[in-house]
């Protein structure tokens, strides 16, 4: 979230030139080749706005600046920002592992917004096998305004760890979810769609849950 004069303001997603618009951890860094983390304050140098259809907090990041650490925020202080939709975007959609968790392409270009952070009182983690036994998923399971979701944990810290270890399922107790819908992805059959994705998973205590 952009601060203005200790004021919060909206989203903004730092994303590069190149094709899909990820960052590497050259463009994200801060001086050191230190990795940010979650919840830091920090001064990101910025190009230009780079919207791309309902991903309207798209900024251009610069290669050749370090980013600046100013300071951090606690798990409370970030609760008290977080949001309450009654949906995340649109509901009724869902892949083979996943619940809620797709978008027509057709019904995500009206949208206007593509990020939000969400209180959760509990997610489930899923590791599961991919298509044909092949590389594991990682899903967070969790309620949020009556609605029931499961979607790909991207989550940088978490997906590896759960990733390395067996499949099974662990839970985490109150936590923040920083929800994302993903560039346009075309499915075997021709179609077009946007996946919501845990970009972020923020429990309120520390500590991992073993699998089961």
């Amino acid at each position: 979230r952009e601060i203005t004069n200790q004021q919060l303001g909206g989203w903004i997603r730092p994303v590069s030139a190149r094709p899909g618009e990820g960052l590497d951890e050259h463009e994200r860094r801060y001086e050191g080749n230190i990795e940010p983390a979650v919840l830091d304050i920090i001064d990101v140098p910025l190009i230009r706005a780079n919207p791309h259809a309902c991903q309207t907090e798209n900024w251009l990041v610069s290669r050749d600046e370090y980013w600046v650490r100013r300071g951090s925020v606690t798990w409370d202080q970030a609760a008290q920002i977080a949001e309450t939709p009654p949906i995340l975007w649109v509901n009724g959609f869902h892949t083979y592992h996943g619940l809620n968790d797709e978008i027509p392409q057709a019904r995500a270009n009206g949208l206007t917004t593509s990020i939000c952070m969400i209180r959760v009182q509990s997610v489930d983690i899923d590791v599961v096998n991919g298509y044909n036994a092949g590389t594991k998923k990682v899903y967070a399971y969790f309620e949020h305004e009556g609605n029931r979701y499961k979607f790909s944990l991207t989550d940088s810290i978490f997906e590896p760890h759960f990733k390395a270890g067996p499949i099974g399922s662990a839970t985490f107790g109150d936590s923040l979810l920083t929800i994302s819908l993903s560039e346009p992805f075309t499915k075997n059959d021709g179609s077009v769609c946007q996946y919501k994705l845990v970009a972020a998973l923020i429990p309120r205590t520390t500590g991992i849950p073993e699998i089961a």
